[in-house]
């Protein structure tokens, strides 16, 4: 082996000694350990945060135990709690405290509306979380609600919600409002005249629409902001009005149904129509009231009504009494 190389290897297990040694002899240092925020309402939570260089080992009690050189954890003490913060490696052990003061009060901690701003009678979502309190109301017709929830409301114009947290006589308030955007479009009606029809009859669709830059109607292919159109679909169909404004909008559908035929009653009566009790009578039906079963378009029924039942027979809205002789 050359000398050259004898002389690399040497530099090189130096170097490697060195930087073990460095590593080694890093200081033990532990940064700010904190609790965020250090005082809270009976039943919140902290955050509880540290960084540790220099160790083998961490630990943080009461209750966490073993931890990693950096690193948060929650904690909801139901007490006033001094968490101790332990580390060491082979030399010695460093410790840090942070105490978290536990208050009986009462904390609003979520109280907000989501989204804050919509077109008028579009929805948005209330929630809220209340710690501490034993009563949590909120008005606008809401009335007592549980701690922690959620509520759809409709935004039929600008609404401040008050949320109110009582327990004994502590209270607190917090408030959100919900603005409603007059300038989005707004469809005040779209109506169909006939929502049955036979095929091959016309119907007539109505709408009036206002704030809206396009108006468009599924099968119309231009409409006005408001107006009329006589439609006459082969089939059943769903009639979609869109109104746009940039980048809101407002929808409304109305159903036609389409019918080959409609029933036609061609006959409907109880021969005969006054009987004596016990006595049989009979007519050609398709729903019977009183128990009686359905039976075919075409089909003579009979029957024999007992003293004190009182019959009518009836076919798609039309009824035939039936009068008992003494």
């Amino acid at each position: 082996m050359s000398y050259k190389i004898v002389v690399v290897i040497v530099l090189l297990g130096l170097i490697g000694l060195m930087a073990s040694e460095s590593l080694a002899q890093e200081p033990l240092k532990i940064r700010p350990f904190r609790a965020d925020p250090s005082a809270i309402c009976a039943g919140q939570g902290t955050i509880l945060s540290w960084d540790v260089s220099g160790a083998t080992n961490v630990t943080i009690e009461p209750d966490i135990h073993s931890v990693g050189l950096t690193g948060s954890f929650e904690v909801f003490p139901r007490n006033n709690t001094t968490y101790e913060l332990t580390a060491s490696n082979n030399d010695r052990d460093a410790v840090a405290k942070v105490k978290v003061v536990v208050k009986d009060c009462i904390a609003i901690e979520k109280f907000l509306v989501e989204p804050q701003k919509v077109c008028k009678g579009s929805n948005a979502t209330l929630q809220w979380k209340v710690v501490g309190a034993s009563n949590v109301t909120i008005d606008h017709g809401i009335g007592e609600v549980p701690s922690m929830g959620v509520m759809e409301v409709t935004g039929n114009m600008s609404t401040t919600y008050n949320l109110t947290a009582i327990n004994g006589t502590k209270n607190s308030t917090a408030n959100s409002t919900l603005a409603v955007d007059l300038s989005c479009p707004s469809i005040n009606g779209f109506e169909v005249d006939r929502p049955d029809i036979i095929k091959g009859s016309k119907t007539e669709l109505s709408w009036d629409v206002t704030n809206a830059e396009n108006v468009s109607i599924d099968g119309i292919e231009e409409a006005n902001h408001t107006g009329s159109r006589e439609v006459s679909p082969n089939s059943t169909i769903v009639y979609t009005l869109n109104a746009t404004n940039g980048t809101n909008f407002a929808i409304s559908e109305k159903l036609v149904n389409v019918r080959n035929k409609f029933p036609e009653i061609k006959d409907f009566t109880a021969s005969p129509s006054s009987i004596v009790r016990g006595t049989v009578t009979s007519w050609p039906g398709r729903h019977m009231q009183n128990g009686m079963q359905k039976s075919t378009a075409r089909n003579m029924v009979s029957i024999s009504p007992s003293p004190r039942q009182a019959l009518t027979a009836m076919q798609s809205g039309v009824m035939t009494p039936i009068r008992f002789l003494k």
